[in-house]
């Protein structure tokens, strides 16, 4: 046979030939036995649905409508009594607590409407949200005791101080999973509904709005340029990379230029909402965000305590303390929180001044998305802007809206509204602080908290926010440059 020429097999095709289609075949029934599913193999537990952002909109605006229609009946069979609330919230009492509710019998009630807000009806969850609601009902209690009212120790300071004893003592002796994982999955929503509910009349906003917008982006926009830029002046340049991760034999010295902006963010703007919101944007890896989250949580407790009693110390007004919280304080539940200590009207203005910081969130990606070397988004300015835009924000805009036509149009049946649903805001802002403490788990927190240079920067980042905060709530809110009509003292109080 001559060299090069294959011997011909009994069906007349060549070996290598016949070798070759013998190879294929192997080939496609391995892939076919790759694809084929193992029928003792366990699929993987699927991921847990994300709560829909409408959700706390759409709870907070049935309650809303719940409300009025109380007002307006009340009114309609003549028992519009001042003395006789609509919400059975706790008052002021000195001796007794049982003096501080008026109408007992109307607190079952509030209950079962409280219900409705649970995400997951279920026995179980039925009665871990009623335990979690009787803290927080008996924590606004005591929150009026005339001796604790003056002293600055509010239901918000006791409701938090409640959720922190339960999950860091008494689970210690006491099996409490369930209760904390309520707290831990419902918190941010809670609070949501009670940011909904404290829909406040628009001559409020459009008195406030502009203020709002110059304290809280101002100082916002301000603190991210100016520490970002300091940050890379603070540490030199070979611990600053330019390629969106840390080096994978780096520890907790070193620094990137991803982690300082999630930093420089998260102290200026929302805390941890708007880390995340920004981390694919500047594409920081896992370890970046982990730092930046446990330095803001860690933290936010320790500024939510101290400013209320040191604006408090150096006699600020409640209106410039209340411009400062919502400036300094890094996320929304606790800014609720520790201008509630001073008074409703700190409240009011804190929270006016965070919803524009949170209206300003997208605004925030965006510019991001664009300034950002190693960031490029494919979305449009609206559409990045709608898809970053907080929903409950948007309920808050809308039942204020309705509110104030609602007193407008109709302000013989509706006067008593803006009231009530503040009080109702109350009692929902009481359960998310009980939350709140449940999912602050300080010894955890403590443990796995970053103790390299992101300490420092993160330090020196709060104290230009303070600062800067401070100012801005001054110069804004100081009372030369109010109205001589309080307009945070509405008509309608009793």
């Amino acid at each position: 046979m001559t060299q090069g020429t294959c011997k011909p097999s009994s069906d007349g095709s060549s070996e290598p030939e016949a070798e070759n289609a013998t190879i294929k075949v192997v080939d496609e029934t391995t892939s076919l036995m790759r694809k084929s599913p193992d029928p003792e193999e366990k699929p993987p537990p699927a991921k847990p649905k994300k709560m829909s952002e409408w959700r706390p909109v759409i709870v907070g605006s049935g309650l809303f409508v719940l409300t009025a229609g109380v007002c307006f009946l009340r009114v309609e069979w003549k028992y519009n009594n001042s003395d006789y609330p609509i919400i059975p919230i706790p008052k002021e009492w000195k001796t007794s607590p049982i003096d501080a509710v008026k109408t007992w019998h109307l607190v079952p009630i509030l209950w079962l409407a409280s219900i409705a807000s649970v995400p997951k009806i279920g026995v179980r969850s039925v009665l871990v949200f009623t335990f979690i609601w009787c803290i927080s009902y008996i924590c606004m209690i005591m929150g009026m005791f005339d001796k604790f009212n003056s002293s600055g120790v509010g239901y918000a300071f006791l409701s938090m101080v409640s959720g922190l004893l339960l999950t860091n003592v008494v689970s210690r002796f006491i099996s409490m999973n369930p209760i904390k994982k309520f707290g831990s999955d419902y918190a941010e929503y809670y609070i949501k509904i009670s940011m909904v509910l404290m829909a406040i009349e628009l001559r409020i906003l459009r008195e406030y709005g502009p203020r709002a917008l110059g304290c809280g982006w101002g100082v916002g926009f301000t603190t991210i340029i100016v520490c970002y830029l300091a940050g890379c002046k603070m540490f030199s340049p070979p611990k600053i990379t330019n390629r969106g991760s840390m080096p994978a034999d780096g520890g907790d010295d070193v620094m990137t230029r991803e982690l300082l902006m999630l930093i420089a963010v998260g102290v200026s703007w929302c805390g941890v909402t708007a880390i995340t919101a920004i981390s694919p944007i500047i594409k920081a890896n896992p370890k970046e965000i982990a730092i930046a989250v446990t330095l803001v949580s860690f933290f936010v407790s320790g500024w939510m305590f101290a400013l209320p009693y040191l604006a408090m110390g150096i006699g600020l007004h409640d209106r410039v303390a209340g411009a400062w919280i919502g400036s300094a304080v890094d996320q929304t539940a606790n800014v609720v929180a520790s201008a509630a200590i001073l008074s409703d009207e700190a409240k009011d203005v804190a929270n006016t001044v965070k919803m524009a910081l949170n209206a300003g969130l997208g605004i925030v990606c965006f510019a991001l998305s664009l300034a950002w070397s190693n960031g490029d988004s494919d979305q449009g300015f609206f559409t990045l802007m709608w898809s970053k835009f907080p929903r409950f924000v948007l309920g808050f805009i809308i039942l204020s809206g309705f509110l104030s036509l609602l007193v407008f149009v109709e302000e013989a049946h509706f006067s008593r509204l803006p009231k009530a649903t503040q009080e109702l805001s109350n009692v929902f802002a009481s359960i998310g602080f009980v939350c709140l403490g449940l999912k602050t788990d300080i010894p955890a927190l403590a443990s796995s908290f970053s103790k390299g240079p992101p300490l420092p920067f993160y330090l020196f980042c709060s104290m230009i926010d303070n600062c800067l905060s401070l100012a801005a709530g001054y110069l804004l809110f100081k009372d030369d440059n109010l109205p001589a009509e309080d307009p945070l003292s509405p008509s309608w109080t009793d």
